[in-house]
């Protein structure tokens, strides 16, 4: 064991030149360098630091620029913050950011321009080549557009509608689930439409007026056809539609004056008014037989249990129809347009003859309205060029006939003078107090002079479209302008009248 010695050591002597510090004077200098020191250091830190952030910075601006769409290059999903959400913003929330890319690589020929198309801005892109060949990528759905003005005079239209002159084929790619409203309206030069299976939606009037499109398929999935959406697709031959749609919206394929068969799927629940109205190449139209709300039979369309004729095919060859025993009504535009057709015979069970029913069948020259028909719409026999008569069966309680002129049954309304009916004039009987609309439409042009009884008080619109001969009233200036003249009858307004009883003009 080691003792301790307690022996005080003996102090050396300084050398006269050394004069020593306190202890206090020693820790203040040894400060002032530790200091020193600590504030060199942060220095250092710092500026490595802000070199670093620039470093990141400058890597995440070029990794951004050089992702992009640009000829066949493709990109890999990233994930990013994001501070903005469709309903609003909101801080530190991670959100999965994926760039769409596009799928086809074998483009060879210069792109125009690109852009964003989609309903989030970005998650749908688009991008227009010299080739005439649009393609449209990424995931989800595509914006909504319209060509109307809104309080602010801005028309919200895709921004290559600017170029749909030149727009010759649309590629639309795996991943997009929905084609926006008015998408590719007005593109006349687009012939082709790719569509993929993901697409379960299509927006309202979406190929509407692509007057040269002739091949596009519908995917399996989607449920509607909206309104307009092939309107005036004029060069459109054929059309599937697919047996997942239940329903197809008024005026859908209105105007697709190639279409020459349509084939409606089990799956149907609803068709629109006016759907197939100016299908002038039309030559069928059919029903799958357990469609529980449609029929077909002989190429025309009807409601399940036939009572209702819905369409009959304008490009139907037959000069001769014989509309089955318990149909009760023919529906709007129904024969519209039918041609072929010079003989319509009606079944006693028919009630109702709907708007337009007839309307431009030319070769009609003569209708027999049956004993039950309780109700006929407007338009129904108008601009019939071959028609010369109207007859109506006398045990009829709501029409009645007279020279072969269309009227209620106690002729206080007069309701259709028949176009091609050849008399030179045609004086209103007096029991007149109404001449409905459209009534003397178009009338030939050897009638040249209309008699009008002072009992008559009002005229309705479009009356005397395009008829160019003489009015002559039975009553004074006075009492011609009391009668209630709706517009538009600017003819008869503008055509000379004799009022007999006081004055000749």
């Amino acid at each position: 064991m080691n003792t301790a010695d307690n022996t005080k050591p003996k102090e050396e002597a300084l050398p006269e030149n050394e004069i020593p510090q306190s202890a206090d004077k020693v820790s203040e200098c040894s400060s002032v360098t530790t200091n020193k020191k600590r504030t060199k250091n942060r220095i250092v830190l710092t500026i490595v630091s802000l070199c670093f952030v620039l470093t990141l910075v400058l890597l995440a601006y070029f990794a951004e620029n050089n992702t992009g769409h640009q000829g066949n290059t493709a990109s890999e999903p990233k994930t990013s913050k994001s501070t903005e959400k469709d309903n609003g913003l909101y801080e530190n929330d991670l959100v999965e950011s994926v760039i769409p890319t596009r799928s086809h690589k074998d483009e060879t020929t210069a792109m125009i321009d690109s852009g964003n198309c989609g309903k989030n801005e970005d998650n749908i892109k688009w991008e227009l080549y010299e080739s005439g060949t649009l393609y449209i990528y990424g995931q989800g759905e595509m914006n909504d557009y319209h060509f109307d003005y809104d309080s602010d005079f801005n028309v919200y239209i895709p921004d290559y509608y600017h170029y749909s002159d030149e727009i010759t084929d649309a590629v639309i790619e795996d991943g997009v689930t929905y084609i926006g409203i008015y998408a590719l309206n007005g593109c006349k030069s687009l012939e082709t439409i790719e569509i993929p299976q993901s697409v379960t939606g299509i927006g309202a009037a979406a190929f509407s007026y692509c007057t040269k499109l002739k091949n596009i398929t519908l995917p399996e999935g989607i449920t509607r056809i909206e309104i307009d959406t092939f309107r005036e697709c004029s060069s459109l031959p054929k059309i599937t539609i697919p047996n997942s749609v239940t329903s197809i919206g008024s005026s859908a394929f209105e105007g697709c004056r190639s279409l020459k068969s349509i084939a409606i799927p089990e799956s149907v629940t609803a068709i629109g008014e006016k759907t197939f109205y100016s299908c002038s190449g039309l030559k069928s139209i059919t029903a799958d037989d357990n469609n529980p709300y449609f029929s077909s039979r002989d190429n025309v369309l009807f409601d399940k249990d036939k009572t209702v004729l819905l369409l009959y095919p304008s490009k139907k060859q037959d000069e001769t129809y014989i509309i089955p025993e318990g149909v009760s009504i023919i529906g709007k535009n129904a024969f519209y347009d039918c041609t072929y057709l010079t003989n319509v015979e009606f079944p006693e069970s028919l009630t109702t003859i709907s708007d337009m029913a007839f309307c431009y069948c030319n070769g009609l020259t003569s209708v027999e309205i049956p004993e039950n028909v309780s109700s006929i719409g407007c338009w129904s026999f108008s601009a019939c060029s071959g028609l010369t008569s109207i007859n109506v069966n006398n045990s009829n309680m709501y029409y009645s006939s007279q020279d072969g002129v269309l009227y209620d049954k106690h002729k206080t309304l007069l309701v259709h003078y028949p176009r091609k009916k050849q008399d030179e004039s045609y004086t209103i009987p007096d029991s007149v107090t109404i001449i409905g609309s459209v009534a003397f439409y178009y009338p030939d042009e050897n009638l040249r002079k209309i008699e009008i009884p002072e009992s008559v008080k009002t005229i309705r619109g479009t009356a005397f479209c395009d008829y160019h001969g003489e009015i002559y009233y039975n009553g004074s200036r006075e009492q011609w302008q009391k009668i209630s003249i709706i517009d538009p009858n600017s003819e008869l307004l503008n055509t000379p009248k004799h009022y007999t009883s006081d004055i000749t003009e």
